[in-house]
């Protein structure tokens, strides 16, 4: 087990790393206002907008890069996913001092689900940072730059091949649809031509 700065410092530099994601690139809300009810976050975001699930996305990898970089650095799974969760725990203890929102009571049992599963999803994604790095160097046999460099190039390969092919299929699929829509133009017109005035 690694001395408490070791799991402290890490989970207070990743809470901070989370609230100034959520200040300057945006959009901005606290976690503890999503986990508790909503607030300030208006339903229409979550259904329209891309720029808060991006936000969410994006501030739910934090924990992974923790896990990843605690395990570089040496420290156990139980190190990494105790950091993980006390990330959380920072995150959400301004929820403690402010009312939940109206009609959501601390008696609401999903109230405390809502914040255990928040905590346990920091928690494992920190832990599944941690496993892929030990992953990562049991697959590559010691060669971790050679085998990190040969992941990333497959990646970039299947991406630029992956893109083509969604492009091209797009593409006809637009061109099919443009020709059945003048071919139905031209069969409507041809029937009103024969209707007559």
């Amino acid at each position: 087990m690694a001395p408490w700065f070791a799991v402290v410092v890490p989970a207070v530099v990743v809470a901070l790393a989370i609230r100034l994601d959520s200040v300057l690139i945006g959009p901005y809300f606290s976690i503890s206002s999503v986990v508790a009810g909503m607030v300030g976050v208006e339903d229409r975001f979550w259904n329209d907008g891309k720029n808060l699930k991006h936000a969410v996305i994006r501030r739910f990898f934090y924990p992974f890069i923790l896990g990843v970089v605690l395990a570089l650095s040496g420290l156990t799974l139980f190190d990494t996913t105790s950091a993980g969760a006390l990330a959380a725990a920072l995150l959400l203890w301004p929820a403690v001092f402010h009312p939940l929102p109206a009609f959501i009571s601390l008696r609401d049992w999903q109230v405390i689900v809502i914040w255990l599963t928040f905590f346990a999803s920091f928690g494992a994604l920190a832990a599944l940072g941690s496993y892929a790095v030990e992953i990562i160097y049991s697959a590559s046999d010691g060669a971790v730059l050679d085998y990190v460099v040969a992941l990333v190039r497959d990646a970039v390969l299947l991406s630029i091949g992956t893109t083509f092919i969604l492009a091209f299929f797009k593409g006809s699929f637009g061109s099919l649809r443009s020709k059945v829509e003048s071919r139905q133009a031209r069969a409507y017109n041809l029937e009103k031509s024969d209707d007559g005035p």
